[in-house]
């Protein structure tokens, strides 16, 4: 309130446990903490202080002592004070308040933000597909170590009486036992167990060993993610490795090369609820970044499943009963009987296929089975869907695998024509879990009784293959020579926006680089359908084509960004990844009621796929299934749609309809009777089409998003997860060999941060007539850079006895080529309006004829006229005469699917200048500059501009990202009307909250200047709350449960506390 509040008068002094005596066991005496150090430092010149003034001292000697007791002071809060004098500066480092605050061991990351934990393990991990999904296989030495506090009931007494008795060295056995009443807590590896068990009552607590079926948290660093720690079933297993099945490896991004994850056991029954229903893997099964299915079948199981339903794969009754016997769980309660279906083949001898087998994979039940149904390609589709040579479309019909390979795209994550979606999404999560680990049992059962290996023998090119690899090398050095003696002969044709050498160095790439391409395809051609490598590329396992092309004909021509790779030593050291700082920005976001984004439903759930339909029980016509109830559905929600309305609009407007369009409207109109006379030609019942609408709303309520859910910290790690997997690279331009746009990881940080200088300013304009070259070329003359040096002939220096003069003559042909719309009055104005260190005057320019123009030097120049001369001849060629000048490129870019569609690729930042330009149609004109799209057109544009770019850019890699996420970034950046990046001085503008401020960076910085404001942090957030130890106000800790008690409530008073008989006293 007053500046004398700055001065301080008294210093806090704190308590002894963070600044404790160490006892030296070495020497005598104790080794004090820095703070008490300093404290006694203070406490002694602070003595010395009042002895000078009591005794009279000299000012300068008071001046001196106060300085120094200022000095001390200000060491006592930050020791690493800076512009000490060097006599004053501490002899020895000390840790002041500020560094044990800030840091990566400070106060805040590493006891406030970050803790160390009990009841938790870390092992090496192995795969086992024999567990469940969901399970995890935990060794006995750390079962015995991590216990669960179990209350003792009526109903468990006597297991816990047994695990009493086993003890702490046996299990299943317990290391604790805690007292109801006294709550003292006996330690089971000393003393007498049976005691112990004979005492057990009901309300004791009993720290047993993790047992199977408890549920247990698994963690596998780093964490990008929110699937990278869930929930498992303990399975205890002998061993010393942590247990768990291969289709479970794509969330943690996990490897069996010596990776370690992290056990948690909760402690607490609402805890072990809570991971049970949101972090277990069968929740987690759908990727909330896209909507596409995380975890599925990988590599062998995918390999095996797609060699057993190949066409020539027949199996007789003992491997049918084997394979079939692999998917029975021999440690389930409930035992399933399994029944082979009717063989393929009956004569001579009974033969199943491997497709029948997959019936036994996606139904358990032969008496309720699940009539799944799939009408899709897989990858290798080659377009005839009757007759494919490969086998590629995949009919399932009522559960009946009828015909196509399995193969990724039908097994694997990150497609939604996925089997195990298509389950989890018509009959549940338990459905798609069973299937998943069912294929995971009989895939290597199959491989193993088949066998499959790769050797050197594989990828070993023969002899035919190596005539063809020389051939094509031979032609394309040739072509490359070509190339090289059209540049030293000048009849190279230089590509727009290059030079000869760089339009040289492009051909010479595309050129290479199509002859590792064309090997490659040699190489896959020649190959046997039974080869390994090319076996695991076809179902999309491992590997690809250009894996094997490299293996065995060529490794072909390595590129960076479209050159040749540098020849630099820094290049061998790079950065391993990046990691994106924008969750403090997100976390605190939550869905605060039950929908999210423009159409209000979670990723999660939204389960659409069109090419696959809903079984209703409608009988077993197949051909009323695939097509006709979808095209019924289709005319039900378009004449829903339409129908109710033209109708109503025609009759309620007689006179409003113009004569032309009235014909338009009865033919709708005929259409639209048309369809509703066929709305029962279906024999589709009025009870079905009711059940059908109960199941749409049904899969509705399933998508909306649930009250609570942190939005924020999904959207934030769906971005940075895949951000991290992005290589460095950059897109490259077709036809414009080096112009090139920063992609990857430093793209996404350009823009979360908004940066204003971005690497490569990149302006896509859209023409008002894309199919007009001519147009093209104009604009392009109007925007690109074009100085007076590149379209004269010449600039010449001229001496006569009594005058010196520079002669100019323009090229009218360059002018007229490449479309400039200058004139000579122009190019005056150009030159009167440039700065130069000789200044150039109206009266010194004289225009001869349409191409001739005589400067003389001025007389009233600083410098001799022979220098004068040459400095205005240098000045006059680097005059812009037309263009913008913050444009460093501009070209005229070609679509590759429509070649005579064209548009302006533009290097540089005036977004302003291009959008200005006849001919540029600003509706359709992009730039990757957000924040200087938000100067020319608003923050609404500069909003969609950072949607668009991170997309393009996740797209451009590869990666599928949900747009509600990018959506959600986009406004966080920008709800404050500005562009805000995602760094500390955007946070700082963001948010007002102290706690998070100091968490994220510059800890003190933020902590001072909150004091010396009286700042107050309402503790909304998740780090205020995380670093506090409150419940967070978001999922189940955002709402309150009270339980409503009758109003008259009867209140019996308890007995005195020293009425009981024990204490013997009578009041």
């Amino acid at each position: 309130k007053h500046p004398n509040d700055l001065l301080l008068t008294r210093i806090p002094v704190p308590p002894v446990c963070v600044r404790p005596s160490v006892i030296s066991e070495v020497k005598s005496g104790t080794t004090e903490d820095d703070i008490t150090m300093k404290l006694s430092e203070i406490i002694l010149i602070n003595e010395v202080l009042q002895r000078h003034k009591k005794d009279g001292a000299p000012v300068k000697t008071v001046t001196e002592t106060w300085d120094h007791l200022q000095i001390q002071v200000a060491l006592y809060f930050n020791s690493e004070l800076s512009g000490l004098p060097p006599e004053l500066q501490p002899k020895k480092a000390m840790r002041g308040f500020t560094q044990r605050l800030k840091g990566k061991q400070g106060r805040f990351r590493g006891n406030l933000s970050g803790k160390r934990v009990d009841f938790s393990g870390r092992t090496v991990i192995s795969p086992d597909p024999n567990l469940r999904i969901d399970e995890v296989g935990v060794p006995v030495y750390i079962a015995l170590t991590l216990t669960f506090p179990e209350v003792v009931n009526n109903y468990n007494i006597e297991r816990m009486k047994k695990l009493i008795m086993n003890g702490s060295d046996i299990h299943p056995g317990a290391n604790y036992v805690i007292d109801r009443v006294t709550g003292t807590k006996r330690l089971l590896k000393y003393g007498s167990r049976e005691t112990c068990a004979s005492s057990l009552k009901v309300g004791d607590i009993v720290e047993r060993h993790l047992d199977d079926g408890d549920i247990v948290l698994f963690n596998r660093q780093p964490s990008l993610h929110k699937v990278s720690i869930m929930s498992h079933r303990a399975r205890i297993v002998p061993g010393r490795t942590f247990r768990f099945n291969e289709c479970a490896c794509t969330p943690y991004n996990a490897d069996f090369d010596g990776d370690e994850m992290n056990l948690h056991v909760p402690q607490t029954y609402e805890a072990r609820a809570e991971a049970s229903l949101l972090m277990g893997v069968k929740s987690n099964l759908i990727t909330p970044r896209s909507g596409e299915p995380l975890i599925a079948a990988i590599q062998d199981f995918i390999t095996g499943a797609y060699l057993l339903t190949h066409k020539d794969t027949f199996l007789t009754y003992s491997e049918a009963c084997r394979f079939a016997a692999s998917v029975i769980d021999c440690y389930s309660k409930k035992q399933k009987r399994i029944r082979l279906p009717t063989p393929a083949i009956l004569k001579p001898t009974r033969l199943w296929t491997g497709k029948q087998l997959m019936e036994l994979i996606i139904s358990d039940d032969f008496k309720n089975p699940r009539k799944l149904n799939l009408v899709t390609p897989n990858k290798s589709y080659t377009g005839d869907r009757e007759f494919c040579q490969k086998d590629s479309f995949v009919i399932i019909r009522n559960g009946q695998h009828l015909s196509g390979v399995l193969d990724k795209s039908l097994l694997g994550s990150g497609s939604k024509t996925n089997i195990f979606y298509i389950l989890l999404r018509d009959f549940g999560e338990d459905a798609a879990v069973e299937a998943m680990w069912r294929i995971a049992r009989m895939t290597p059962v199959f491989l193993s009784n088949r066998g499959f290996s790769i050797g050197i023998g594989d990828v070993t090119p023969s002899s035919q293959l190596l005539k063809e690899k020389a051939l094509l090398l031979d032609e394309g050095y040739q072509k490359c020579h070509e190339y090289i003696a059209q540049l030293n002969t000048g009849q190279l044709k230089a590509q727009p926006g290059c030079t000869d050498e760089e339009t040289l160095e492009a051909l010479i790439l595309r050129e290479l680089s199509s002859i590792r391409d064309k090997a490659g395809k040699a190489c896959v051609d020649n190959l046997s359908k039974h080869n390994a490598p090319l076996t695991m590329a076809v179902c999309g396992s491992k590997g690809s084509f250009i894996n094997i092309s490299q293996m065995i004909a060529c490794v072909g021509q390595q590129a960076i960004s479209g050159h040749r790779p540098p020849d630099d030593p820094a290049m061998m050291e790079a950065k391993d990844g990046c990691v994106l700082d924008f969750a403090h920005q997100l976390e605190h976001i939550r869905n605060t009621h039950p929908f999210n984004g423009d159409e209000e439903l979670d990723r999660d759930d939204m389960k659409s796929l069109a090419k696959t339909i809903l079984d209703a029980e409608l009988g077993s016509s197949h051909a009323l299934f695939r097509e006709k109830l979808q095209d019924f559905v289709d005319k039900v929600i378009e004449k829903t749609a339409t129908i109710f309305k033209t109708p109503h609009y025609c009759s309620s407007h007689p006179k409003g309809i113009p004569p032309n369009r009235k014909g338009m409207c009865a033919q709708c109109l005929s259409q639209q009777k048309y369809r509703s006379a066929q709305v029962h030609a279906y024999c589709v019942s009025h009870s079905q089409f009711v059940a059908f609408l109960e199941s749409c709303c049904l899969k509705l309520r399933k998508a909306i998003v649930e009250p609570g859910t942190a939005v924020g910290a999904i959207a934030a790690t769906s971005i940075g997860e895949p951000s991290t997997q992005m290589t460095l690279k950059t897109f490259h331009f077709a036809g414009v060999a080096s112009m090139n746009i920063t992609q990857g990881v430093p793209r996404i940080k350009e823009i979360i941060n908004a940066v204003k200088a971005i690497s490569t300013p990149i302006i896509t304009a859209s023409l008002t007539n894309v199919r007009d070259e001519k147009l093209a070329r104009r604009v392009k003359a109007r925007i690109d850079v074009t100085t007076l040096g590149e379209i004269c002939d010449y600039i010449e220096e001229v001496n006569m006895p009594d005058n010196t003069f520079l002669l100019l003559k323009l090229s009218t042909k360059r002018i007229r080529i490449l479309h400039l719309e200058v004139t000579m009055t122009t190019i005056v104005q150009s030159i009167l309006r440039t700065k130069c260190l000789v200044p150039f005057k109206a009266s010194q320019i004289t225009t001869v004829g349409k191409s001739m123009m005589v400067i003389r030097p001025p007389n009233d120049s600083k410098f001799s006229k022979c220098i004068t001369v040459q400095i205005m001849k240098q000045a006059l060629q680097k005059i812009v005469v037309k263009g913008l000048p913050n444009v460093k490129r501009c070209v005229i870019h070609a679509d590759e699917k429509h070649g005579d569609e064209y548009s302006i690729i533009v290097e540089g930042s005036d977004f302003r200048g291009v959008l200005s330009e006849p001919g540029i149609d600003g509706r359709f004109t992009n730039f990757n500059n957000a924040l200087i799209v938000s100067e020319v057109l608003g923050i609404e544009a500069a909003r969609s501009c950072i949607i668009n770019e991170i997309i393009g850019t996740m797209e451009a890699h590869g990666i599928g990202l949900d747009r509600r996420h990018v959506m959600l970034l986009a406004d966080v950046m920008t709800y404050r009307g500005e562009v805000l990046g995602i760094t500390r001085n955007g946070l700082v503008k963001m948010k007002e909250s102290v706690l998070l401020l100091a968490s994220f960076e510059k800890t003190m910085d933020h902590r001072f200047e909150a004091a010396f404001y009286s700042q107050r942090d309402p503790i909304h957030g998740v780090s205020e709350c995380i670093i506090l130890g409150i419940p967070i106000s978001i999922g189940t800790g955002m709402f309150k449960l009270h339980q409503k008690v009758p109003e008259v409530v009867s209140v019996t008073p308890g007995e005195p506390i020293f009425m009981k008989p024990e204490f013997g006293l009578k009041i």
